[in-house]
């Protein structure tokens, strides 16, 4: 059985943002300031820090988000600072969303007697497709590929799991938005080793089959879950929350805690501490004590 890891970090980025932001962290930091973990092919940049007592709790891994709020990497930086120092490893870990390439509208070429058959045999099976479309349908492409993200992830997260192997202690998985929805779908299924807890903030993935997926999975967990919601809501996480803690209570799920977070934690950084990072510390450190670790 795996151990558990305390934080994950976890960046959400798509396939091509995911590189630059690792090269950006190599821009940014000399080598000595960071590790690699190996995830197929790639060396993948991870910010490591040791706890500053005596005591080691395990290990948390967190999965940085690549938007202005949440878990960026300077949140994630604060948020690891205070775990070391209540005892835990800590591991800071980019991880990937694949996007698609937005759709480009063809360029329709003036049509002549000849073929104008045939462009209006094109136009009336596309009217006939509209006509069966349901209004709020979406007929383009899904904004993120769920299957390649997903086998992305399966590597990043086997890679850093295998590389804190010999640390004793719990593990616990930190992430948010389509990261933690990510993450949530491959530990159900048992592709990626099974955290001791798992903290998602705002889990979403931008397609609506999806989405419906992510509360019967949180539901159907073996770990403790601590749901954090952001303030403010999208399309994809307006009334998500209700729905994720109805069905945890229609499973009679164990150790799952739901939270809202302050609006304070919008507010802009004082003096090198955030509200984010200062509010979701404390969430977690209350959890992970009513959880006896």
């Amino acid at each position: 059985m795996f151990r558990s890891i305390v934080c994950v970090l976890l960046l959400l980025t798509g396939s091509t943002r995911a590189g630059i932001l690792a090269d950006d962290i190599r821009q940014q930091y000399l080598p000595s300031e960071y590790e690699t973990v190996l995830a197929g092919e790639e060396d993948i940049p991870v910010f490591s820090a040791q706890p500053t007592t005596t005591l080691s709790r395990g290990v948390a891994i967190i999965f940085m988000d690549t938007g202005y709020q949440g878990l960026t990497l300077q949140n994630a930086q604060q948020l690891a600072a205070r775990l070391n120092q209540w005892g835990w490893h800590t591991r800071i870990v980019p991880s990937p969303v694949s996007l698609n390439p937005p759709a480009t509208t063809p360029v329709t070429e003036t049509a002549s007697p000849a073929d104008s058959t045939g462009n209006d045999e094109v136009q009336s099976n596309s009217d006939t497709l509209s006509a069966l479309m349901h209004p709020r349908a979406w007929a383009g492409s899904p904004v993120a590929d769920a299957g390649t993200s997903q086998t992305m992830m399966a590597l990043i997260a086997g890679a850093v799991f295998r590389s804190v192997d010999d640390v004793p202690g719990f593990r616990l998985v930190i992430s948010q938005g389509m990261g933690a929805a990510q993450f949530l779908s491959l530990a159900v299924t048992d592709n990626v080793p099974p955290p001791d807890g798992l903290v998602v903030i705002s889990p979403y993935w931008p397609q609506s089959g999806l989405q419906q997926n992510i509360s019967e999975q949180l539901a159907s967990t073996l770990f403790p879950v601590l749901d954090l919601q952001l303030p403010g809501s999208t399309p994809w996480t307006a009334g998500a929350p209700a729905i994720r803690r109805t069905d945890a209570t229609k499973a009679l799920k164990l150790h799952y805690r739901q939270k809202q977070l302050g609006a304070s934690v919008n507010l802009a950084s004082t003096f090198g501490n955030s509200a984010f990072s200062n509010s979701l510390s404390k969430e977690i450190y209350g959890w992970v004590n009513y959880l006896g670790w």
